[in-house]
């Protein structure tokens, strides 16, 4: 199978017109293309490209027998321009009338120079999965500049290897597969195998754009557009507010915090006191002005949420509880029995080995919709991202503070949603921290 063997044709999300004079415009997506040329052949051939169903090399052919020899360089020199674009999609045919398409993901694909030979086994990489689509099954690699999809059963039956012998639909694929790159490379480097396959889709589908896919800050907002801060319950416990000019004087340099920021894996004789915690939760998260907090945030969204999982602290009872930002108060939790200890138990675990419970867990939850209403395609990269800064921000609060932290390795979003509640696609747990008073004082103090 050659390039000029395969169907050529112009994909659904680009837009063809010609005028009076014969001018042809091709738009797709930010890209404009003007094509201008005296050959009739060549402007027939382009017109028929949104629902063509002839190759390149068919296509030359009545270029050539239409305006001579002459034009086929001209039709070939406007239809790379398109494929640099990405605004081309190939088909392949298949028995009964199907086809499989080849959807360029990148401006400039092109197929692989690689020789099929049907002797050789040929092994599917392992980055590649197949999903449902509207059109049928889609065939997607990372690691790939194009998916391929069809409403053809043959084509999940040669992905799967079941159908028996080399039939011609399986060849075809099989050949196909191999010129998009879909099977093994042997000359891989070594650190492949170190990648698992969900953090190498979730790197690539979130740092580059895919064409005709939407990526990015989006205006006007995606719908529908979900508030800043949740509505507070009724049952609240008023936190005291640090006074931020006295600590601003009196706090230890920046630079000493930095240097002294350590995980603490073993709590104090005596826990943490609510006003401790009032004044670690109000650093690390407490709103300024408008909807702006003390937390960085992509695009300003804050779609983070704090929640208290208390073992022990000074004056505040064991249980759950919701940090209420805006307010600066804590929610208590109607959290079913035993559910919270079982959360600090697995904290535990993590934390010493399961010879401590910290004083306190703090659970960093996301409101994954605040960020996805702005964002596509990276709005999970974001809450990550926001994620990483707030647990840095928690360890410099607690330094400054002379507590204990310690960011916990484990995720529990299965206990998050019986603790609060909440559906698993509006809210979700990110991340563990755990905080208690500092056992002993090894460092310096300023």
């Amino acid at each position: 199978m050659i390039p000029g063997e395969y169907i050529v044709r112009l994909r659904a999300s680009a837009t063809l017109h010609q005028d009076a004079a014969g001018r042809f415009t091709i738009r797709f997506g930010r890209h404009r293309l003007a094509i201008s040329t005296l050959y009739v052949g060549v402007a027939a051939a382009l017109q028929s490209l949104p629902h063509s169903r002839t190759t390149s090399a068919e296509l030359a052919d009545s270029v050539s027998a239409a305006d001579g020899p002459e034009s086929v360089p001209v039709l070939y020199y406007w239809l790379d321009r398109l494929r640099q674009l990405g605004a081309l999609e190939y088909l392949v045919n298949l028995s009964g009338g199907f086809h499989v398409h080849v959807r360029p993901q990148f401006a400039g694909f092109n197929f692989r120079a690689a020789r099929y030979q049907p002797d050789v086994v040929y092994k599917l990489s392992r980055f590649a999965f197949m999903r449902p689509a509207a059109e049928g099954l889609l065939l997607e690699s990372p690691l790939l500049g194009a998916a391929l999809w069809s409403g053809s059963p043959a084509f999940a039956l040669a992905l799967m290897r079941s159908a028996q012998g080399n039939t011609t639909d399986q060849i075809v694929i099989e050949e196909l597969l191999l010129r998009a790159g879909y099977f093994e490379d042997e000359h891989q480097s070594d650190a492949v195998h170190l990648w698992h396959f969900h953090e190498l889709l979730f790197h690539y589908r979130s740092s580059l754009q895919r064409l005709g896919e939407p990526f990015g800050a989006q205006t006007p907002h995606r719908q529908p557009e979900p508030p800043a801060f949740p509505l507070p319950l009724s049952d609240r416990i008023k936190l005291a507010r640090p006074d931020l000019a006295r600590l601003s004087r009196e706090d230890p340099p920046f630079a000493w915090v930095v240097e002294n920021r350590r995980s603490w894996a073993a709590p104090a004789p005596a826990p943490v006191t609510v006003s401790q915690l009032a004044e670690f939760l109000y650093r690390t998260a407490h709103p300024q002005t408008g909807l702006k907090r003390a937390l960085p945030s992509a695009g300003s969204r804050h779609a983070l949420e704090f929640y208290v999982l208390v073992h022990r602290c000074h004056s505040l009872a064991p249980g759950a509880y919701h940090y209420e930002a805006a307010g600066h108060a804590l929610e208590p939790l109607p959290a079913p029995p035993g559910l919270s200890d079982r959360i600090i138990d697995r904290a535990a675990s993590s934390w010493a080995k399961g010879k401590f419970r910290p004083d306190l867990v703090i659970v960093v939850s996301a409101r994954l919709p605040r960020m996805a209403s702005r964002y596509a395609s990276i709005a999970y990269r974001n809450v990550l991202l926001d994620t990483g800064v707030a647990l840095h921000a928690m360890y410099l609060a607690a330094t400054a503070m002379h507590l204990a932290p310690c960011a916990l390795g484990l995720n529990v979003p299965e206990h998050f949603q019986r603790l609060t509640g909440k559906n698993q696609f509006e809210e979700t747990s990110i991340a563990l921290f755990a905080l208690s008073a500092q056992p002993n004082q090894t460092e310096p103090r300023p």
